[in-house]
């Protein structure tokens, strides 16, 4: 296989064909990444003389641009919520960070809301999965993709009391649908498809009155808040589970301009403490 092969490779991955769909950029890319890294090791174990990867084109793609919202608005959304089906779900979202298939993996046998603190054990995920049979779901179960990714997140006092609401709610509504979940569940209880709450998602925000912003955007909402509040990025980078903290670092830090307001009047103070002192001394 030659750069050109795999050029074509890709080329075909973008287009899809009557059995597969069409990839997007960002999936064929980091596809390109891992086959990098794959060829790689060959050459350094002596299977391969060279690695090609290094002469194809891997795809370009623009990462979404990050939006999020302040502690007041996520607050108004948390609020306009009441006895919504999928309110535990979203308090999880905005106070752990937690990824939308990590919430939606969630088991009440995950959950410890009896001591201090509660926590919630992420073990597996759901995710959004080609169709290629009539009568799929379009979802798959999943594992989290690294080690980090396997962990337990430590649950605030009011979004355990907002799943114990919602675990009441489920409880009354019989069909023993408490156990099969936290409550991200369709009426029939079977698993939410992720699609399908992410748009749950963007209905309620657009009925709230609110900026919008993606679902995922809680994520990034939760670790620029954090940030503001003055938590350890590692401490950060432990919630959101990932394997490295630079990516907390350059994707999940946030600077909004308040925070650079901030950082402006510090830096400056700094001169001008120096400017003060020395009118002060002539």
């Amino acid at each position: 296989m030659d750069a050109a092969d795999i050029n074509r490779l890709y080329g075909e991955l973008l287009k899809g064909d009557d059995e597969h769909r069409a990839l997007a950029p960002r999936s064929v890319s980091y596809l390109g990444a891992i086959l990098h890294r794959a060829f790689r090791d060959a050459v350094r174990w002596n299977i391969l003389t060279s690695n090609t990867t290094h002469g194809a084109d891997r795809p370009s793609f623009k990462r979404p641009e990050i939006s999020t919202w302040s502690a007041e608005q996520l607050a108004a959304f948390l609020g306009h919520l009441d006895d919504h089906r999928l309110a535990a779900a979203w308090w999880i979202l905005a106070t752990t960070g937690m990824r939308r298939g990590e919430v939606l993996g969630l088991r009440w046998a995950d959950l410890n809301l009896n001591d201090s603190p509660a926590t919630a054990v992420v073990s597996r995920t759901l995710v959004v999965a080609d169709v290629q049979r009539t009568g799929d779901p379009g979802y798959a179960w999943s594992t989290p993709k690294t080690s980090r990714g396997w962990r337990t997140v430590a649950l605030d006092v009011d979004t355990a009391s907002a799943i114990r609401a919602h675990r009441r709610r489920q409880a009354g509504a019989g069909r023993g649908l408490w156990r099969r979940g936290p409550g991200v569940l369709s009426e029939d209880g079977s698993p939410l498809h992720p699609k399908t709450f992410s748009y749950y998602f963007g209905r309620e925000v657009k009925r709230a009155s609110l900026p919008p912003i993606r679902l995922h955007d809680l994520r990034h909402t939760h670790a620029t808040l954090a940030r503001r509040a003055g938590i350890h990025p590692k401490i950060v980078q432990e919630r959101l589970g990932h394997a490295n903290i630079s990516v907390t670092m350059d994707i999940y830090t946030h600077v909004d301009i308040d925070v650079q307001a901030d950082a402006a009047e510090q830096v400056a103070s700094l001169v001008t403490a120096h400017l003060r002192s020395k009118s002060s001394g002539s």
